[in-house]
């Protein structure tokens, strides 16, 4: 489908205005703002510009983006991208038709901009959007929240004797007392066990989205293959086989593998993959015996249920997180540059040339991803 054509057909009756153009007062025209447009500023001056041929001017004046007049079958219409509003006017005879023309022409675009993407990913002419700082958010709640309920779980251990004692000094039901803080402390345990076992699910999410944005930046990655299709969307390039490239040989790096599989499978896969992956608890048969409880995983989940070390207690649960503090500090060490774009929040393209261009230390990334970061917010707050 030649789409270009496609959308100028749809919005045929939208020209620029002419000497005649009938221009009406305000209580005959409809304000459509921006909850009910179906296209966005970004849409809107698209079909304007690209595909109409008008002459749309961004960055006009301070807190606007672009103003556009236009002609709608004889009537005039208006539209404006400022700081905190984006309305287009038109004669309120128009105002549902054009609404319902807009949604045509979204589920037009979507489609165009679909096609548009599978070549872009194929020619990697694309930036990957960079959430880690997310996830670190998410790392920096749990494990505050695990530190939390450490401390509420020791407070009800003392209001819970304190409380035991009056009651026997008192004569009085110290039984009821007892179990009901046994049932507050056990609401305590469970939920900073979930929050371990999230902290550790979190975790390597975060793992696998900075190996990914990190790819790019190492020796090994192969710039005339599509990213998308060899890397990305490759089910064998796991998290190991990413921490295995970013390493280039590094033994430090590679010298993580090992034990964060084990940690993956133990404690992660567990909950991740439903307990039938490489984590398998069965009741396997045992001929003239019976049903045996027994781990039938991959590597480290092997052999008798009672002989399976499963236990994620907060002591356990600490040397994992400094296992993983070790790792993330060491990629930061061997890439100082790339992890600080990384670190900031950047965008990272698949082709890093202009990240990597007259930048050589970390300071000068950090620089670079502030002002990066800087001009953004100018733009969204249209300070131009």
């Amino acid at each position: 489908m030649n789409y270009t054509e496609h959308l100028k057909e749809l919005l045929k009756d939208i020209t620029p205005i002419n000497d005649n153009t009938r221009k009406y007062p305000d209580e005959e025209t409809a304000v459509i703002d921006y909850r009910r447009n179906p296209l966005n500023p970004s849409l809107f001056s698209y079909c304007f510009k690209n595909i109409l041929g008008f002459d749309v001017r961004y960055r006009i004046y301070e807190k606007v983006n672009y103003v556009i007049e236009f002609d709608y079958k004889g009537t005039y219409g208006y539209a404006a991208h400022q700081k905190l509003s984006f309305d287009v006017k038109v004669h309120r005879d128009y105002e549902q038709e054009i609404l319902a023309l807009f949604g045509q022409v979204r589920k037009v675009l979507s489609e165009y901009f679909l096609e548009c993407g599978k070549e872009a990913l194929a020619d990697n002419k694309f930036t990957m959007e960079n959430e880690s700082y997310i996830y670190r958010e998410k790392l920096d709640f749990y494990s505050e929240r695990i530190e939390e309920l450490g401390r509420e779980a020791e407070a009800l251990d003392e209001e819970q004797t304190r409380q035991v004692r009056e009651a026997v000094a008192a004569n009085g039901d110290w039984a009821s007392v007892f179990n009901h803080f046994q049932r507050l402390k056990r609401k305590k345990r469970m939920e900073s066990l979930y929050s371990r076992e999230t902290y550790i699910d979190v975790w390597f999410s975060y793992l696998e989205h900075i190996l990914t944005l990190l790819c790019p930046f190492t020796a090994g990655f192969d710039k005339t293959k599509s990213y998308s299709t060899h890397y990305i969307h490759n089910a064998r390039w796991t998290w190991d086989k990413k921490l295995a490239s970013a390493a280039c040989g590094n033994e430090e790096l590679l010298s993580y593998i090992e034990p964060l599989r084990e940690i993956k499978e133990v404690y992660r896969n567990r909950s991740a993959h439903g307990m039938f992956s490489r984590e398998l608890k069965v009741f396997a048969q045992i001929d003239g015996f019976g049903r045996y409880p027994m781990y039938l995983g991959k590597n480290y989940l092997k052999g008798l249920e009672d002989d399976v070390e499963l236990s994620l207690d907060y002591e356990k649960y600490v040397g994992i997180k400094r296992l993983f503090d070790g790792l993330t500090d060491k990629l930061r060490q061997v890439y100082p540059v790339p992890m600080a774009y990384i670190d900031a929040g950047v965008a990272i393209p698949v082709d890093v040339t202009p990240l990597m261009e007259e930048v050589s230390t970390k300071e000068e990334a950090e620089y670079f991803a502030r002002k990066w970061l800087y001009d953004m917010d100018n733009r969204l707050n249209m300070d131009w």
